[in-house]
């Protein structure tokens, strides 16, 4: 994650402003977590602003947000001993999204940067104890708060339409620390679908 992070502000050094185009996606994905099923759905709105020449392949970068909603009747929150049931929370987040066109296909990454997430309460086990979902997002390297989304992605464009595909690497948080004096917090993948349309 930081190699790709580095290698985002480096890119950015050198941009050249195109022509404004706009991108709406609506993503599905599904994954699992210690053998229990977590769902995603995600919506996100972009703007792609500036290009660049990276290894003489052209690099649009764009900006925008996106909504994630993550569900799982029983989430372990940490490895195979602590767990939460059920999850269900909604972030929305400012994004960052880059795409490299390979050939007749694109590669893209975007990744949320800050943002706001509410949820539902959820049940700890071994406890008569809740736990709330942390509210505020921010993406720091190592040291993430709250719930945010990447995507790593291959695609292509039909017309106006945008079909992809990939892996969503999501975070979430609760309030508290896990059995191992951590924050509550997992990081996980899951496997997602995307059909965007371009205007």
């Amino acid at each position: 994650m930081k190699i790709i992070v580095l290698f985002l502000f480096t890119a950015i050094t050198s941009l050249t402003v195109i022509a404004n185009e706009n991108d709406v996606s609506i993503s599905i994905g599904g994954g699992q977590v210690e053998s229990e099923q977590v769902s995603s759905q995600a919506l996100s709105y972009s703007q792609r602003l500036f290009s660049n020449q990276v290894l003489s392949l052209p690099l649009d970068i764009a900006l925008g947000v996106r909504y994630t909603n993550i569900q799982s009747s029983k989430f372990y929150i940490f490895e195979d001993e602590e767990y939460l049931k059920p999850i269900n929370l909604q972030a929305l987040n400012l994004m960052i999204d880059t795409r490299v066109n390979f050939k007749s296909f694109l590669l893209g990454f975007n990744l949320d940067l800050l943002g706001y997430t509410k949820g539902s309460s959820a049940e700890i086990n071994n406890s008569d104890d809740e736990t709330d979902v942390v509210s505020s997002n921010f993406f720091f390297f190592t040291n993430d708060q709250g719930t945010l989304n990447s995507e790593f992605w291959i695609g292509k464009e039909v017309k106006n339409l945008l079909l992809r595909g990939g892996i969503a690497h999501i975070v979430i948080e609760y309030e508290g620390d896990n059995p191992g004096n951590e924050k509550r917090q997992r990081f996980f993948n899951n496997f997602f679908i995307s059909l965007g349309y371009l205007f």
